[in-house]
């Protein structure tokens, strides 16, 4: 089941991030009302919100650090993701068991086991 958000088809990690690119608005626009649907279109749009909710964090992330310089998404995440171990070092929290807890929520959201 392709649970992906398929409104990005072709979009490349290593484009540059425009922030005003209309399919990730339309993307930023889906960031709410999350139905928690178990059929399969639903499950689409679920996880479509919640990209919608990691696109928001991170477009306040580029624009924190690089405001109106342009940067390539996948590098933007990768400095995001630099930052949180960080946090989680401040914080005395495990970044791998977070990880970890992570990857078994996104999992199961794509299933549509919520």
């Amino acid at each position: 089941m392709n649970t992906h958000p398929a409104m990005l088809e072709g979009f490349h990690p290593q484009d540059v991030i425009a922030l005003q690119d209309p399919a990730l608005d339309e993307l930023l626009g889906m960031a709410a009302d999350l139905t928690c649907r178990t059929d399969p279109v639903g499950i689409r749009e679920d996880n479509n919100h919640r990209a919608g909710r990691a696109l928001h964090a991170l477009r306040a992330y580029i624009d924190r650090c690089y405001g109106d310089s342009a940067e390539p998404i996948d590098q933007g995440l990768a400095d995001l993701i630099g930052d949180l171990l960080h946090l989680c070092d401040l914080l005395n929290l495990d970044f791998a068991e977070l990880e970890d807890k992570a990857r078994g929520q996104y999992e199961s959201e794509l299933e549509g086991r919520y």
